[in-house]
Formats: C-alpha cells, structure tokens, sequence
C-alpha cells in the first residue's frame, strides 16, 4: 500500500478522498492533506490533518510517503505543472490515482501523477507523460500520445492516433476526431468539434472549431464566475 499525501484542499481532492474510503481500497491509502501555507485556514481536511507545504516533509518524509497533487485551477493553468515541479524537487514520488470505475488499458505507457475519474475509457497503444486530469465520461482513443499538464473534461471523444501536446484545456462535451495534433497549450471550449490540427496557445470554439483568440503571453485561463 501506498501511503501518500493529497496536495490540494478544493473538490478534487475530497473526491478522489470519497472514492478511496467509500471502496476502502488496499493499494492507496490518504494520510494527509497539504497546501500553500497562504491557502490554510485551519488544522485538518477530509477529517484528516493539513499541513502548509513549506514543511511538510518534517512529518511526512520523501522516502515514507508519495505524494499526488490534486492542483487543476483553470483560473491560471500554468501553475499546475508548477506544482508537479515543486513535488519532484522536494524529493517525493507522485503516484497516479486511477479510479476502480475507469477503463484504462494496461497497454499503455504512463508517467506521474496522472488523475483518470470514474467512467473514462483510456485506449490501448497510448502514451501519457505527467500530470494529466483525465474527468468522468471521458473517452480517448488508442495509440494516443498526451504530454504533460493537460485538461481533459467530462464527456469528451478524442479519437484514436491523435497527439495532444502540453497545457491543454479541453472543455466539457468537446469531439477531437482521429489523427489530429493538438498543439501545445490549446484551449478547446466546451462542446467544440475540432476537425483540423491546432496552433499554439489558441482558443478553438463552434462546430466546427475555429480559433478566435490566442493567449501566449498569459497562458490559458477562465473566468469562473
């Protein structure tokens, strides 16, 4: 069993806490929570303790305890892979969480701290690097290739032999068909119908998806109201 602690204090986290305690599963098991010291308020999480990041390794060592980051704000989208970085250079192993209710194919070659949520189906052939969100509903097609620090919400179609690249954000509903290249920090919005490859840090809506803006400077974020 694998004793990890959970970077992160938002609903990702306490899902992914449920689906470990409701199944009681053997291979993962939550002994604590972390953050940014100026995100604490208070001493525990879940009903289990939270400790600011700064110091989190006096009570939970790199050698004794893995540790999965939960950290997916669309409000600034860079950031997360900035805090994959700053778990790797603490020393820490970060395990992949894969829900018991998601299919994912044991063909395939996965990096860290990969997120894939219940009722996702994850072809065969594929290769996933590092700290990819995969939501519920999702399905992504065989002999894929997905970089690190992408965004895959609930309900999308990505067919097979496609390549995502990094950074990127696809939005709830969307349908990328087969062997397209989705460039390096793409913003697909929700619903979209994407039939052509992708520029760079572009926003892509509509059926079919068109660009409208580009977002290079500041990188992908969303407005949540």
């Amino acid at each position: 069993m694998k004793n990890i602690v959970i970077f992160g204090i938002g609903p990702i986290a306490q899902m992914i806490d449920e689906e470990i305690s409701r199944q009681n599963r053997s291979d993962l098991k939550i002994v604590a929570f972390t953050a940014d010291d100026n995100y604490i308020t208070g001493d525990s999480f879940c009903d289990k303790p939270l400790l600011g990041f700064q110091r989190i390794e006096e009570l939970y060592p790199p050698g004794e305890f893995e540790m999965l980051s939960t950290s997916d704000s669309p409000r600034n989208h860079r950031g997360k892979m900035g805090i994959f970085k700053k778990i790797k250079e603490k020393g820490y192993k970060a395990p992949n969480f894969i829900s018991l209710h998601a299919y994912v194919s044991e063909k395939i070659k996965m990096g860290e701290n990969n997120i894939i949520m219940p009722f996702a189906y994850i072809g065969s052939g594929g290769i996933m690097e590092d700290a990819n969100f995969i939501r519920q509903n999702t399905y992504l097609g065989h002999d894929f290739v997905l970089g690190s620090g992408n965004t895959i919400t609930s309900g999308c179609s990505i067919a097979g032999y496609c390549t995502i690249g990094n950074g990127c954000y696809i939005g709830i509903g969307a349908t990328i068909i087969d062997h397209l290249n989705i460039a390096d920090e793409t913003f697909i919005g929700a619903g979209a119908v994407v039939i052509n490859d992708t520029e760079p840090y572009a926003k892509y809506v509509g059926n079919p998806a068109k660009l409208i803006s580009r977002h290079e400077d500041k990188g992908i974020t969303i407005n949540m109201r």
